[in-house]
């Protein structure tokens, strides 16, 4: 959905019941409403062409400027596009995910990577480099104490 109005979430504030006391058709919960002042994108549906595991797209078309709202768990691990231009991934009513879209007609794309997985492969490919150096090594060391004929 695409929803104009925000209410922010000030320290200490109770989410839940800042959520139940509003409708998420209409607003949306974040923890800072960054969108511009003044007139704000009337709620609509928005279309989703793909949905997979790590890779959301969504066809918007926006009256003004407002947030495009997955009910999807947000994770550090989303980020996101407007028109191929990098957006940021914003926590929506506590465990949702939202995006700011300016108005207009835009395609939002999310793609997931998880935390670690860079480091977790860099890692992995340096231990495999190891390992196959080091069992050259041994098979040279090996040849070199084998008995002469």
């Amino acid at each position: 959905m695409i929803v104009g109005r925000a209410k922010t979430l000030g320290a200490g504030e109770d989410a839940r019941a800042a959520l139940a006391a509003s409708d998420p058709r209409e607003e949306v919960q974040l923890l800072q409403d960054v969108l511009p002042e003044g007139p704000r994108a009337e709620p609509r549906a928005a279309r989703i062409d793909l949905y997979t595991a790590n890779e959301v797209i969504v066809d918007v078309d926006a009256s003004a400027p407002g947030y495009l709202v997955l009910s999807d768990s947000w994770s550090p691990g989303w980020t996101a596009t407007v028109d191929d231009t990098p957006a940021e991934v914003l926590r929506a009513n506590v465990a949702f995910r939202a995006v700011p879209v300016p108005a207009g007609r835009h395609t939002i794309r999310f793609r997931f990577r998880p935390p670690g997985l860079s480091a977790g492969t860099m890692i992995s490919l340096l231990t495999m480099v190891l390992l196959i150096h080091m069992s050259f090594r041994r098979r040279e060391r090996t040849t070199d104490q084998a008995p002469a004929d």
